[in-house]
């Protein structure tokens, strides 16, 4: 794992004239902390946010810089990809289920757009929307609502659904049939066929939060004032991954062997091998 070894910066980055230009991205490693290595990812453009691993793991979607742009980091090489604008500062960003193209919700709603040719697509005009997950089957998007209750939304059907609360972190369970929401500093799951809510923690978490499924589907991944945690969704079984104040926007690779997350008020991500 050459990223959490040695602190280096890469350089000749190649550039993509389709697509935007591959810039440096700076990838410094912090060694052994927790029973895992740890790294951190910046870039000269600034803020990094709205990082997720790629179902390989080998490359992040990102957003990054003053500008808003949707990019993605390859983080063996270290290298940023510009791919188009027109994001903001709630983007999120979500994988299709292949691994060959991007959902990010910017200015112009939710788009779609291709890892290989670049090219977007309009999904949903999902007005002042944050965060953004799709279903592991791609059939389903779920976001936020800036001041509003979040929405699932079939792409197939263009149906969207008001769930009953706003979520300010939303995730699908592997099995589609569940969201984990963090809704006012509480963590739930909610089921979608139902709307029945599951307690999972009852208060005290940060307005901004972020939280990601174990693959198993019954184990929730979340950020809270201590850091990064683990915790079933029965409640039981709550155990500090990694200790970091103020961490958000929590990412768990597919293999479960690493985890991105940003800290709020700081530009770069960190970057967790467990």
């Amino acid at each position: 794992m050459p990223l959490a070894n040695e602190a280096r910066s890469v350089a000749g980055a190649t550039t993509l004239t389709a697509l935007g230009v591959g810039v440096l991205a700076a990838l410094a490693g912090c060694g052994d902390h927790g029973g895992g290595d740890i790294a951190t990812i910046s870039a000269p453009q600034g803020r990094l946010w709205g990082a997720r691993f790629a179902p390989a793991g080998d490359v992040i979607a990102i957003a990054f810089g003053d500008e808003d742009k949707i990019g993605t980091i390859d983080l063996e090489a270290g290298t940023l990809r510009e791919l188009t604008g027109g994001g903001s500062y709630l983007t999120g960003t979500a994988w299709s289920p292949s691994g060959d193209a991007i959902y990010f919700n910017g200015t112009a709603g939710i788009v779609r757009i291709s890892t290989d040719i670049g090219a977007t697509t309009p999904v949903n005009d999902a007005f002042a929307s944050l965060g953004l997950d799709v279903s592991a089957d791609g059939a389903r998007m779920a976001y936020g609502i800036n001041g509003g209750n979040a929405r699932v939304y079939t792409i197939a059907t263009d149906v969207e659904t008001t769930l009953a609360r706003p979520c300010q972190a939303i995730r699908f369970a592997p099995d589609g049939a569940r969201v984990a929401c963090i809704s006012g500093g509480a963590l739930l799951v909610i089921d979608l066929a139902t709307g029945a809510e599951t307690t999972v923690i009852e208060r005290d978490l940060p307005f901004i939060a972020g939280v990601d499924w174990y693959g198993d589907g019954t184990r929730l991944l979340f950020t809270s004032s201590d850091g990064v945690e683990r915790i079933g969704v029965d409640g039981e079984d709550r155990h500090l991954v990694h200790g970091a104040f103020a961490a958000v926007e929590v990412d768990l690779a597919a293999d479960e062997q690493s985890i991105v997350y940003g800290v709020n008020g700081q530009d770069a991500l960190t970057l967790l091998r467990l």
